[in-house]
């Protein structure tokens, strides 16, 4: 059905597991693999002969989005790591490129013919927004501290997804970009993706976030949970007009030290268990 319209992304780096057969060297799947040979068309030959027949490899750091069900066509392929480097800094050294599920994002003009833009988060810390009926990269944000990172080994699972609030007036699409990984999350505008708000996690974060309007002001907010503890935080939502937005991240809740107390007192001492209990 080549109808123009999103029905599959993905992010491609040279370390995703299973993307090359062991045994034959191959990509598995075509459209990885066409993306692959333009690549390598692109290197030039010192690079090829540095590399080998391997190197395009090597060189995938992509966002691939295609049309129909199953694929029938590519709508566009665009180079995600920025262009001296994927990592913006030190704090993996040893860190395995990985991105979080992009999110599909109402055109910015409001257009309803169907067609969105594709937001995609790495966990080095880099944010990118790109158009897909042209693959043009809307923009970027990078070498910020506060971009939120994950390790390629994090039991957290990172999130991109959005804000909303139905309390105050604005038009769907410029509902704003919310980031999470293991150490902290930002709010990003959608049009220009521009920070908006950030906050640090207090602990490593597990587990995927959850959205609820937990304070029941209309805005989403937004519950993270760590290895012995609950974090909540809340966003709210200042209107200067019906596009003008200032969003604030605070601390909501905190329940700190479940895991201790279940372990401390989940079993009564001094009471025997039978034979025939489980």
């Amino acid at each position: 059905n080549y109808d123009g319209l999103l029905d599959h992304v993905q992010v491609i780096t040279d370390e995703n597991t299973g993307i090359v057969d062991s045994e034959t060297g191959e990509f598995k799947d075509k459209w990885v693999a066409d993306l692959s040979k333009r690549i390598a068309q692109e290197t030039d030959e010192e690079d090829k002969k540095k590399f080998g027949r391997l190197s395009m490899s090597n060189r995938l750091c992509h966002v691939l989005a295609l049309s129909g069900m199953p694929a029938r066509e590519e709508l566009f392929s665009a180079q995600v790591c920025p262009s001296f480097g994927p990592n913006k800094r030190g704090d993996h050294p040893s860190l395995k490129l990985q991105a979080a599920a992009p999110l599909a994002v109402e055109l910015m003009d409001g257009d309803s013919d169907g067609g969105s833009d594709v937001v995609v988060a790495l966990n080095s810390g880099v944010v990118s927004r790109y158009q897909v009926s042209t693959g043009r990269r809307q923009w970027q944000l990078h070498n910020s501290d506060d971009l939120p990172t994950w390790g390629s080994d994090s039991s957290s699972s990172p999130l991109v997804g959005r804000i909303d609030f139905t309390k105050a007036t604005y038009a769907p699409w410029i509902r704003p970009i919310l980031v999470t990984g293991e150490d902290g999350m930002a709010i990003l505008t959608t049009g220009k993706g521009g920070l908006m708000a950030s906050a640090s996690f207090p602990q490593t974060a597990i587990g995927k976030p959850v959205l609820a309007d937990l304070s029941g002001d209309g805005t989403t907010d937004v519950v993270i949970t760590s290895a012995d503890a609950i974090w909540g935080y809340q966003v709210v939502v200042r209107t200067g007009g019906s596009i003008m937005l200032r969003i604030m991240v605070g601390l909501l809740m905190a329940f700190i030290g479940l895991a201790i107390l279940r372990n401390r007192f989940g079993q009564r001492k001094g009471v025997d268990k039978r034979s025939t209990d489980s």
